[in-house]
């Protein structure tokens, strides 16, 4: 399945290709504009645009640019770099809107400062609203917002927010396509609205909802957008609900969810939008639900995907997630009282993980990643470690269909002795789908509850493709092909760190029982680093796959001096 995926990444790339190179073709007749505060040719970047003709180039001098561009025909538009050249969106809208039909590349800028459009109260694309082909290179967006507006008569609700950094717009027959390389998107927000207060005849308004605080892709009935992030950092984002309305009698506004604090990837009926993160990072973003309007009344807003939330097709590839979280709004008891999935990643569509690390993210259910019922993930050569869930699922909460292929599953925990006190279990896995594992190592992750834990590294049914290492299995029903399984024992695994490669990983202590253990029918031609497997990790003079996610390797010495317990 992940191939296909690839391929719909690598169909997209084709399509901006031809895009820059039919700029290329338009730039034969092309004119350079220059904007510079004093002596170029315009003192601000909208009236060089003003002016421009397809294929032209506007070079914009190192300095801060009050402005609110928009560009309705082909252009290049060059800063003199992020941290020289700033366009600042005062507040006033959003900073940079693309039009349909147009092929625009923006290179070495800061875009800040930008407020979301208001349509009817709702609010999209703070720091950047594309509705056309958009490439954005070396560039940081940072510090924008969409808004939702309050409600303001008796009991109405909050108005939504889309797209706090970027919303990638999509009308019926048109949608943004969107590339970000080797850019930021940073301190970005998305909040809905606050719903308004109710009376004796009229109960208390809602909260707005909020989509994807640092990156919104959005779909029409028909048509999705496409958004694909190279040697991107999205870090440090967040959507927020908006707070329901109180009420002077015994009701409440519910508070508003939040999706994506990070990324927002849309999905409607049979189609998706499509994104694909190839050696990025999403990292240190949040979801936070709204609180409800009158303390134990009304339902809190739920934080879902702090990290990323997709229900469309979403591909990471030598990528990170990490330190994200999702919480719910409050009732009157601290926040985590709720049901916020996903404080890496919330999946309700398909998902494919090639290379990634998934670490150190919380949430209520499936701390690392929540794959919800009817949805589909896909994970090789990827490791899940260090995430935490306050109920189920520290690294892998799961209601859907899935397979890890040489993945890791390592140091999670679920439940943290907090109000609730039974019912947290599956530290590594809480499964109530469908599974598929093969060479794959679920190992060291832990559980806490107060009546007893359950599921230390899984919890459900697992279905065994061969080859797998699972330390401790007393909660876990595993059926299908037990082969070359090793159960109970102790996985021997070192700290999550850096061991080469573009993610951090969890190497193998060279005593592991999962070195030259895996399946060499079913072995990808790398780890997780990219360095080649097999190798003869146990010394032996064969050359066999390990289990896991790394490609571990034994010095060439004798195992003979080794305790049993050890061998």
């Amino acid at each position: 399945m992940h191939r296909l995926f690839i391929i719909s990444a690598l169909f997209i790339a084709l399509l901006i290709e031809l895009s820059l190179l039919l700029l290329s073709f338009t730039s034969a007749q092309a004119t350079t504009i220059t904007v510079c505060n004093i002596g170029c040719d315009y003192a601000t970047i909208q009236s060089a645009a003003n002016v421009s003709s397809p294929g032209d180039t506007i070079l914009v001098a190192s300095g801060r640019y009050t402005d609110n561009v928009t560009v309705t025909v082909t252009l290049n538009i060059r800063g003199a770099g992020a941290l020289s050249t700033t366009i600042d969106g005062n507040m006033a809208g959003s900073v940079i809107t693309v039009e349909p039909n147009t092929v625009v590349t923006i290179t070495g800028f800061t875009i800040t400062n930008g407020r979301g459009i208001a349509v009817d109260g709702e609010a999209r694309g703070g720091g950047i609203y594309n509705w056309g082909v958009l490439t954005i290179i070396s560039s940081t967006i940072k510090d924008n917002t969409a808004r939702g507006a309050d409600g303001v008569n008796v009991g109405e609700a909050g108005r939504y927010a889309y797209g706090g950094g970027i919303y990638n717009a999509c009308l019926e027959n048109s949608c943004g396509q969107l590339t970000l390389i080797n850019s930021i998107v940073s301190g970005n927000t998305a909040t809905g609205g606050h719903g308004a207060d109710g009376d004796a005849d009229h109960p208390a308004g809602d909260g707005g909802r909020a989509y994807g605080g640092g990156v919104c892709n959005r779909c029409s009935a028909s048509n999705c957008g496409a958004v694909m992030l190279t040697s991107t950092l999205v870090v440090g984002n967040y959507t927020v609900g908006g707070d329901g309305g109180g009420s002077s009698g015994n009701n409440s506004g519910n508070g508003g969810h939040s999706y994506g604090g990070g990324i927002y990837n849309d999905g409607t009926g049979n189609v998706g939008g499509l994104i694909t993160m190839t050696l990025g990072s999403v990292m240190n973003n949040y979801a936070h639900g709204g609180n409800t309007g009158k303390m134990l009344l009304g339902s809190p807003g739920i934080g879902q995907g702090g990290g990323s939330y997709n229900s469309g097709v979403m591909t990471l590839i030598a990528s990170t997630v990490g330190q994200n979280s999702a919480t719910s709004g409050s009732v009157g008891f601290p926040y985590y009282y709720g049901s916020s999935p996903g404080g890496g990643i919330y999946n309700s569509g398909q998902l494919t993980l090639i290379g990634s690390t998934v670490y150190n993210n919380d949430s209520n259910y499936g701390g690392g990643l929540y794959n919800g019922s009817g949805s589909f993930a896909e994970l090789v050569n990827s490791t899940i470690s260090g995430n935490s869930a306050y109920y189920t699922g520290g690294g892998i909460d799961h209601s859907g269909t899935m397979t890890l292929t040489n993945t890791t599953i390592s140091r999670n925990r679920a439940g943290d002795g907090g109000f609730r006190v039974s019912g947290h279990r599956g530290g590594g896995i809480n499964s109530n789908g469908l599974i598929y594992l093969r060479n794959t190592i679920i190992a060291e992750n832990d559980v806490w509850d107060f009546y007893g834990p359950r599921g230390f590294d899984c919890f459900g049914t697992l279905t065994s493709q061969g080859h797998n290492l699972v330390q401790n299995a007393s909660d876990c029903n595993i059926i299908g092909d037990t082969t070359g399984n090793i159960i109970s024992r102790t996985a021997f695994l070192l700290p999550l760190q850096d061991n080469g490669g573009p993610t951090p990983t969890h190497a193998l202590w060279f005593v592991s029982p999962a070195i030259d253990a895996g399946d060499p029918a079913y072995c990808p031609a790398t780890d997780q680093r990219g360095m080649p497997r097999p190798t003869d990790g146990d010394s032996d003079g064969l050359a066999v796959c390990d289990i896991g996610a790394y490609e571990g390797y034994m010095p060439p010495v004798s195992r003979s001096y080794l305790p049993v317990i050890l061998r």
